[in-house]
């Protein structure tokens, strides 16, 4: 599919990412080793298509840090899995800390807003006020979050001034036409 549909783009969510470089690096050594068995058409390794047409989600996974590079940064997306019970909601920021000790802050950048915003296409300029991603804005127990990254997006413009603390705040009129979606 990706071969032939260059464009599509997928997301590959609520999977965390320690696996995904193993299984990358398995697919090209399969396709290394028996192209016999592949379909003649591909001119690429998996792990290629997988790059340039795949992005996967993160919530809190250390293995999937130390393994970002093997995957690709830029195919990487975080989200906080909100409001599935097995969430890291209220505590994602701490998670998010934990999880991406260490790591450099433009790759951070990357994962927690920038593919996010490359992948969907946003305006920027549609976001009031946009500005550093990583600066701490909102923390603690009245971050809430919906799924993926748009949480970043709404928590990490410096628009919001009341604090939200439920699913419902995310649609007041302090919020109209200030977030894109």
């Amino acid at each position: 599919v990706a071969h032939r549909f260059p464009k599509l783009k997928f997301v590959i969510s609520e999977f965390e990412l320690g696996w995904l470089a193993h299984t990358l690096q398995r697919l090209d050594h399969a396709y290394y080793r028996t192209p016999k068995y592949a379909v003649d058409y591909l001119d690429r390794k998996p792990s290629e298509y997988f790059r340039s047409n795949f992005y996967a989600t993160f919530e809190d996974d250390e293995a999937g840090m130390l393994t970002r590079h093997l995957i690709g940064i830029e195919n990487l997306l975080w989200g906080n899995d909100y409001p599935h019970h097995d969430s890291i909601w209220p505590h994602s920021m701490d998670a998010l800390e934990r999880c991406m000790s260490g790591v450099p802050a433009d790759e951070k950048e990357k994962m927690v807003w920038s593919n996010t915003i490359d992948l969907y296409n946003i305006d920027v300029s549609k976001l009031t006020q946009a500005k550093n991603v990583v600066k701490e804005t909102f923390r603690g127990p009245n971050a809430v979050a919906i799924y993926g990254t748009i949480y970043t997006i709404c928590y990490r413009t410096d628009m919001i001034k009341k604090p939200i603390t439920s699913r419902e705040d995310l649609w007041s009129p302090e919020l109209k036409g200030k977030i894109i979606l």
